[in-house]
């Protein structure tokens, strides 16, 4: 089939329907053939793709990492994939990375990120990028590499400063410090933004209410670090811009226990304070 004048397309077609009927070692025989008959084609990344795909369907991760690390070769030396197989591979690589990610391979995730973002040019700036940079940061702060975690939410507030997730992300690093100062200016530019149609973000179905549960995440994010003031910060901004009564009601709950507590904390170390000066009249 090869000598002849036959399309890409149709050889494929061809290493589609052998893996349909499980002839996995002839498909992938036949699709190495079709990668080295096609090389001097512009389309010829349509098949690499194919193949790490096939090779992640069949789970050899290992020779998909190769063939990834050969394309990514080739990117810098002249052999660009067209607009559509670059996109079909990012969509794969932060797929794979999603749910590495899932599983809390953090490590694991963090490559498959670090792959993708090997295609994207220096200072690029595009909200794909921005993206990318928060998911990156996500897997640093979970591998406990907060410096790496800064760096690339710089990277994402220089690409998209305007987006409410790149703004919870920069939340998330400052209650890790316990920078209570910039978890605030965080949480201030996350109420501003909430004013404004939220985009979709790694998936999920954002709901009008999308900024509102996100100021309720950092709220619950503060309280687990034992951060009562941030807490107390994000529930007053998520009162002051939710639209949703419910949500307002129940932040509202969470806000007066939280003074109550407070006022109640406040009051023991006073009284404490009096019985440590009576001992020392004693």
């Amino acid at each position: 089939m090869l000598k002849s004048n036959v399309y890409l397309e149709v050889c494929l077609s061809t290493v589609k329907l052998l893996m349909s009927e499980d002839r996995e070692v002839l498909a992938f025989e036949y699709l190495k053939r079709v990668c080295q008959h096609f090389e001097s084609s512009p389309d010829l990344g349509t098949a690499l793709v194919l193949h790490i795909e096939l090779l992640l369907q069949r789970g050899k991760e290992l020779l998909g990492k190769q063939k990834i690390e050969d394309i990514i070769t080739g990117h810098y030396t002249g052999k660009q994939l067209t607009p559509q197989a670059l996109t079909r591979l990012h969509v794969m690589l932060w797929d794979k990375a999603s749910k590495h990610f899932e599983a809390k391979n953090y490590a694991e995730a963090l490559q498959w990120y670090n792959y993708s973002l090997s295609f994207f040019k220096a200072g690029q700036m595009e909200p794909n990028s921005a993206k990318l940079q928060r998911n990156r940061a996500s897997c640093f702060l979970q591998l406990k590499q907060l410096e790496k975690a800064k760096e690339a939410i710089k990277e994402a507030e220089r690409c998209d400063p305007d987006s409410i997730f790149t703004q919870f992300s920069v939340y998330k690093i400052a209650v890790h410090e316990n920078n209570v100062e910039k978890a605030a200016e965080a949480v201030n530019a996350m109420g501003l933004l909430s004013k404004s149609r939220v985009a979709s973000e790694d998936g999920l179905l954002v709901s009008e209410n999308a900024a509102s549960n996100l100021l309720s995440l950092a709220a619950q994010i503060a309280l687990e670090n034992e951060q009562q003031e941030t807490a107390m910060k994000a529930l007053e901004t998520l009162c002051e811009n939710s639209k949703d009564e419910a949500q307002v009601l129940t932040a509202l709950r969470c806000l007066v226990r939280l003074v109550l507590s407070t006022v109640e904390k406040s009051s023991d170390e006073m009284r404490g304070m009096g019985i440590w000066m009576s001992c020392c009249h004693i």
